[in-house]
């Protein structure tokens, strides 16, 4: 009976209009500091790459980022252990140079990793257009868009430095024994802190001095270049580390006055100085003032240059740049020779000319080859290039196996590089045009991206082999020698493209980042287990095809066949993907351009 009636009491929880429901929200206003908001807004930036992650993902990206650059210090610490210890083998405490030359790893891989992530982070010091248009026409002073700026870098780089050093600064001064753990901890922190913050100071005092004196646009027609070049340098450092620790007292203590000039080796004076005081060697004390007077020049013309260029770089963002339009006869030749050679329907001309013409509108990617390049040139210089001891003084000098390995390393680094970039999309909602004509790339796109791979991997590897020949001189002046690697250079160019492009079944630049993502982990300890072995057993094919013309034959032979059936899988792979059956993203394409 009580039951029944229920149905005339009112509902416990019952159902409101909506205009009730607004008036009885507590109306609780959240006011955030605009000044934290910006620098958030900014310091985010720094990791939100399109190369690198997704959206919704800057987060994760900057713990993986701050744990690579950790991991190297935490490693090499570890690794110190058993030597600073009396373990078998060792029957003796570890000796002084050997000390100093752990402690100059710290310094300089904090100088490296520090240049490193501002020269990433160059585009992103002084603000660009999207910084303009949006934040420019919002109610916020220029002062303190200004100062949220200044905030945000230094909080990366504070950051940066602190992933860097961390590992180092609390075992190193742990194991090693020093008579004073706190003066060696004080004195780790200090050099490291030092070095990290000269090389990040001397990349924007850089960026500020040519803003200033060369203005915008000549800083972007040289900006990428520059920036591959300063990676180079930093990796070069960071690569010749074992031949440097090796030599490192014969280096600081012949009289070399090219040492003194080193700037990691200033920080290292710094080091010494702080945690042995009066007992370092002379050379450390000399060393040590010219990292201080280093130390402070950079952050002085840094502090003088980027208040200045970023206000220029502020003007001419908003002023904008004229375009010039000219005919390129040359161009229009060049053009007409590859249709008449190489790329003769018009899908294949629209592949082409839409990758070449992508790579040099998008700056993210004509960054990230810029900076390739200069890493693999790095590379190149630590594989080459050896100390060779001359009665008390070293000499660089260039080794012939070094040589032999330098072609085809690039062979693969090329190829490589132009995979990687083409796994980087544009902008994926500006792909309609592809969709409309059919999603799914056929034959002539595929051959066509493959075309324009093997040109410019075939121009970069005969640009080194010639170089290779003049730097190697006689040693490598038989024209039999020339001739082997010329043609394993080209044999490799062909078969890595054939084998890399295999399952790359796409337009370049149309590919979402989320379906070309692979395990980080994965794939650089393959490179290590499989890179030696690649090398060897082309500079052995280079050197076993010299030996007789008749080689020659089974090596050209075996590229050829291999060649064939490795486009046979392709077309095989081609025609299994055409019968696979439609997904419903062609239809929902038009909705998720985001024209609302």
């Amino acid at each position: 009976m009580h039951s029944a009636f229920q149905i005339f009491t009112p509902p416990e929880n019952p159902v409101l209009s909506l205009e009730v429901q607004a008036r009885m929200t507590s109306k609780e206003i959240v006011r955030m500091n605009r000044f934290v908001v910006l620098a958030r807004h900014f310091f985010d930036r720094f990791f939100d790459n399109p190369l690198t992650s997704l959206d919704g993902e800057n987060g994760v990206r900057a713990i993986q980022i701050l744990c690579f650059i950790a991991v190297p210090g935490l490693m090499v610490a570890l690794s110190l252990i058993p030597s600073y210890f009396i373990f078998p083998p060792n029957t003796a405490p570890r000796a002084y140079w050997a000390r100093v030359s752990d402690h100059y790893f710290y310094v300089m891989y904090s100088s490296v990793a520090m240049g490193a992530a501002t020269v990433f982070e160059w585009n992103l010091l002084f603000p660009d257009l999207i910084d303009v248009q949006v934040l420019t026409p919002l109610p916020v002073p220029a002062r303190k868009l200004f100062a949220a700026r200044i905030a945000s870098l230094a909080a990366f780089v504070s950051l940066s430095l602190l992933a860097t050093g961390l590992f180092g600064a609390v075992l190193l001064p742990l194991i090693a024994e020093e008579p004073s753990v706190l003066r060696h901890f004080i004195a780790h922190v200090i050099a490291v802190a030092a070095g990290g913050f000269f090389t990040a100071g001397f990349f924007v005092a850089l960026q500020g001095f040519l803003l200033n004196i060369f203005g915008d646009r000549f800083f972007r027609w040289i900006s990428a270049a520059l920036q591959g070049l300063s990676l180079a340098v930093l990796l070069i450092v960071l690569f010749l580390f074992p031949l440097l620790s090796e030599n490192l007292r014969l280096l600081l203590t012949s009289g070399n006055h090219a040492a003194l000039w080193f700037p990691p080796f200033w920080f290292l004076g710094i080091y010494q100085v702080l945690l042995e005081g009066g007992r370092a060697l002379p050379v450390f004390f000399q060393l040590a003032a010219k990292g201080g007077w280093a130390l402070l020049l950079v952050l002085s013309l840094a502090c003088l240059t980027y208040p200045l260029a970023y206000r220029r770089k502020m003007r001419s963002t908003i002023e904008g740049t004229v375009a010039k339009s000219s005919r390129n006869r040359l161009a229009e030749a060049k053009v007409a020779l590859l249709h008449s050679v190489l790329i003769f329907k018009p899908a294949q001309r629209a592949v082409y000319h839409f990758t070449t013409r992508t790579l040099k509108r998008a700056p993210h990617h004509r960054v990230f080859l810029s900076m390739y390049a200069g890493a693999a040139f790095a590379l190149l210089i630590a594989v080459t290039v050896e100390l060779r001891q001359d009665n008390t003084h070293l000499a660089l000098v260039f080794s012939r196996h070094g040589l032999l390995a330098a072609v085809p390393i690039v062979a693969l680094l090329a190829v490589v590089g132009l995979k990687g970039a083409f796994l980087s999309p544009v902008e994926l909602q500006a792909n309609w045009a592809f969709h409309v004509v059919g999603r799914r790339p056929n034959e002539d796109h595929l051959v066509s991206t493959q075309r324009w791979t093997l040109l410019r991997s075939l121009s970069i590897t005969a640009t080194v082999l010639l170089l290779v020949q003049i730097i190697g001189g006689a040693a490598f002046a038989h024209i039999r020698l020339m001739m082997a690697q010329l043609l394993v250079a080209q044999g490799l160019c062909v078969l890595l493209i054939d084998i890399l492009f295999l399952r790359f079944l796409s337009v370049p630049f149309t590919v979402p980042l989320a379906y070309s993502k692979r395990n980080i982990a994965v794939t650089v300890t393959l490179f290590l287990l499989l890179f030696p072995g690649y090398i060897q057993l082309t500079v052995d094919t280079a050197l076993w095809t010299e030996h007789s013309l008749w080689h020659f034959i089974p090596i050209a032979a075996f590229f050829l066949v291999t060649h064939i059936l490795l486009q046979r899988k392709q077309r095989e792979l081609i025609r299994e993907r055409a019968d696979w059956p439609e997904d419903g993203y062609i239809d929902e394409f038009p909705q998720r351009l985001g024209l609302s």
